[in-house]
């Protein structure tokens, strides 16, 4: 478990939170390609099956390692650092310390739509790990799991 730095005498706490998102990229044959390519480097599709957030990198990284060697060709991952400091948000330690109750409960990206700004969670800047499996040219969905080269911190290259 990472640091949570809590200063009580003026009420501050700051930590690291990791947005972890997995999904599938599309290619630009699929007729949700438009609907997917706004977020991050724009040059992929990035159709989001699940959007978590940790407190530890490491379970955070393990998660996203483990989703993408079990996934279908064309998984990814990606984790993202938020530098949480209460002050900066406007929160005092009760909110704070719900929204780290939260994190640890589960939560989903609907909770932090409104907390955290899109660079945030959608930003290239605090993009810390991401992992791809490539597609078979010869057989792109292929169902159960994929057999593709997995390859690490592709955001920013046009992968299909």
């Amino acid at each position: 478990m990472e640091k949570i730095e809590i200063d009580k005498q003026y009420n501050k706490m700051r930590f690291h939170i990791y947005k972890l998102e997995v999904g599938v990229l599309l290619n630009k044959e699929n007729s949700d390609y438009n609907s997917y390519n706004g977020v991050y480097d724009k040059l992929n599709a990035y159709y989001d099956e699940n959007v978590i957030f940790e407190i530890d990198y490491n379970m955070a990284l393990e998660y996203a390692k483990n989703y993408v060697d079990k996934g279908v060709n064309g998984t990814y991952a990606i984790i993202s650092q938020i530098d949480f400091d209460n002050e900066q948000y406007n929160l005092d330690i009760q909110e704070t310390m719900n929204v780290v109750h939260t994190i640890l409960g589960g939560g989903n990206i609907e909770d932090y739509t409104e907390l955290f700004s899109s660079d945030e969670l959608y930003g290239t800047k605090n993009i810390i790990y991401s992992s791809w499996k490539t597609k078979d040219k010869g057989n792109p969905y292929f169902l159960g799991k994929g057999n593709g080269e997995i390859i690490e911190n592709f955001v920013g290259r046009k992968m299909l």
